[in-house]
């Protein structure tokens, strides 16, 4: 049976909007429109970050491209002597452990010579942007100038009749808090809260965990601390607990998070 699916989908801020609209086609793999939640007659794209990588990829390739056109031709000049094969080049360099001469930035395959309009879309202004880039920072830092977004997918979810909904942010984990009771010091308590999000009911939870883990479990509100209904059981039920949102309700043990308050 399949379980829960969180997408991480990413949506490109205004400075980034002509890279993507300049190189987003039907080859790219990785885009989803998803209907405007106010808005019948509109859509919306959000982008996997394999389809970040891919765009930027182009604009890369792009640039490239641009770069070797308008390079001008230089007659390469007669070799003065032979080359040399490895095995001589080898010998000639000292043999392991020679320091070997540094390479420019741009002989390097894994840099990427930033253009202006790159630059201004990754850099902040005061941010001194700098001439080259190695390509997995580069795809680092364009990500992080998007916003993300989550996406629920409940098992077997008709998405033509129930389209997801994307959320701005991060998905956020279910936390669950082992705590030693007050004034008990061999006495500990299970909190689980933040699982809601992935559409868990409170009381079916509840009644669930406490057959489960045969342990008296209540629903406490916490609204004070912004974390609406939230689970007590007794006992030191961390990992069971995790152990079975994971493989009874297919919640990602990725966005399952135990913290211990009992030392």
């Amino acid at each position: 049976v399949g379980g829960l699916e969180v997408l991480e989908w990413y949506d490109p801020p205004a400075k980034l909007v002509p890279i993507f609209e300049e190189f987003l086609d039907d080859t790219v793999e990785g885009v989803h429109a998803v209907p405007h939640p106010h808005k019948r007659d509109k859509t919306e794209l959000y982008f996997e970050q394999k389809a970040c990588r891919e765009i930027v990829t182009r604009y890369v390739n792009k640039i490239d491209s641009e770069k070797k056109l308008n390079a001008p031709t230089r007659t390469p000049a007669p070799e003065a002597f032979p080359a040399l094969t490895l095995k001589e080049q080898f010998a000639q360099a000292g043999g392991y452990g020679k320091p070997q001469p540094k390479i420019a930035p741009e002989q390097r395959r894994d840099m990427v010579k930033l253009d202006p309009v790159l630059a201004a879309a990754l850099y902040d202004k005061g941010e001194n942007a700098p001439t080259d880039i190695t390509k997995k920072d580069l795809f680092t830092r364009f990500l992080s100038k998007m916003q993300p977004f989550y996406v629920i997918i409940r098992p077997g979810q008709n998405l033509t009749v129930e389209p997801p909904v994307a959320r701005r942010g991060k998905a956020p984990p279910i936390q669950i808090l082992v705590e030693t009771r007050s004034g008990k010091s061999r006495k500990y308590t299970t909190t689980i809260s933040g699982f809601q999000t992935y559409q868990l009911d409170a009381n079916d939870l509840c009644e669930r965990l406490s057959k489960k883990m045969a342990s008296a479990c209540s629903i406490v509100d916490d609204s004070k601390h912004g974390r609406g209904d939230v689970l007590l059981l007794q006992g030191d039920m961390g990992r069971p607990v995790s152990d079975f949102l994971s493989q009874e309700c297919r919640v990602p043990s990725r966005l399952i998070e135990i913290t211990s308050k009992t030392k």
